[in-house]
């Protein structure tokens, strides 16, 4: 297996070739794009959201009271899952 058959360089989505990336799914069931995000913008979006986070007093769970569940519900979503019966599938990003 060599990494570099499943990434896909790119610095812009209007510049993606999605005839690359289809093939590429086509081939391996999954795709790499590298270089959309830049790493400062990514750590300022991160400070962002752990600041965000430490704000709104994140916790692991919502609690087991009730109230807590209706004033308390914060959540992040990526990946894949099954959602009431509808697949849902998100980018996943991976560090």
């Amino acid at each position: 297996m060599n990494i570099d058959d499943y990434i896909v360089h790119c610095e812009t989505v209007s510049g993606l070739n999605k005839d690359e990336i289809l093939s590429k799914l086509d081939e391996h069931q999954f795709c790499i794009i590298r270089g959309l995000v830049k790493p400062a913008e990514l750590q300022k979006g991160m400070a962002l959201l752990h600041a965000y986070v430490e704000e709104t007093d994140d916790r692991a769970c919502t609690g087991e009271r009730p109230d807590e569940v209706r004033d308390y519900f914060m959540k992040m979503s990526i990946g894949q899952g099954n959602h009431s019966g509808h697949d849902i599938n998100r980018g996943r990003f991976l560090r």
